[in-house]
């Protein structure tokens, strides 16, 4: 089943540009993974210190593989100090109309 997944980061005071880089280069070393369907970056129109990834995977396994690599574990060791709260993350699942 399709794992829909939201992932917030806010950045601590003076660490929106760090973070906003590590973030970005998130996506280039992400997008290329096996079971990886979407994965964007954004950041919220009210609030330019909060950055939030919209992901969609083909399935948990493939999700849970991207989050034992090497650059995902790096970024959550960087949250600590990049972040005010670390990684939030909300599984979704999608609701199809029948």
């Amino acid at each position: 089943m399709v794992l829909v997944l939201v992932a917030t980061f806010d950045a601590a005071p003076d660490r929106e540009d760090e973070l906003a880089e590590r973030l970005t280069e998130m996506v280039i070393l992400t997008r290329p993974e096996p079971g990886g369907l979407r994965y964007d970056l954004h950041v919220d129109r009210d609030n330019d210190e909060r950055f939030v990834f919209v992901e969609t995977w083909a399935d948990s396994a493939s999700w849970d593989r991207h989050m034992e690599t090497a650059h995902v574990r790096a970024l959550f060791a960087d949250a600590q100090r990049l972040t005010t709260k670390g990684a939030q993350l909300q599984q979704l699942t999608p609701i199809e109309p029948s």
